[in-house]
């Protein structure tokens, strides 16, 4: 008897985990992995089947108001491209040069890491980091030139 219900419980354990498996037979994650029939997406990706780039919602024209703690406060328009993979997206005259700064991207939210970049010959370093709600965009970054730093706050809209 006794091994008549450890075996039940055996076929039981056995039975339910194939169920889990059988959920998953047919799906098609594609950038993800199914668990209990369900997708669950690598980062950087959503959608029923994991087939949409998380970052493709928020590329555009944003324009609004840049306050910086050197230069002021003053009128921008950034364009948020693609990104050299599939985290990344690149602001275009992000501190109104028409340089490209790098971002990677967490869900929503983003970050600046710390780079060189050049607006003619003007070398500067920028770090940062920033989200989008809807059809805005903040950023907070630190821009640093010829050793000195100036702290910027960006409040944009689509």
């Amino acid at each position: 008897m006794k091994n008549l219900i450890i075996l039940m419980l055996t076929a039981l354990a056995v039975g339910l985990g194939s169920c889990s498996r059988l959920k998953c037979r047919n799906m098609d994650c594609g950038n993800g992995t199914c668990e209990k029939g369900e997708c669950i997406c690598d980062d950087g990706y959503e959608g029923a089947s994991c087939q949409d780039l998380s970052r493709d919602k928020y590329l555009g024209i944003y324009t609004g108001t840049e306050e910086c703690s050197v230069q002021g406060t003053s009128t921008v328009s950034v364009v948020v491209d693609e990104g050299y993979n599939d985290l990344s997206i690149l602001f275009e005259n992000l501190f109104n040069t028409n340089s490209e700064i790098q971002a990677t991207m967490s869900g929503s939210s983003f970050t600046i890491p710390l780079q060189t970049n050049y607006a003619g010959n003007v070398i500067f370093n920028v770090v940062g980091s920033g989200h989008f709600s809807g059809n805005q965009l903040v950023v907070n970054y630190t821009v640093e030139e010829d050793g000195e730093s100036e702290s910027c706050s960006v409040t944009l809209s689509r």
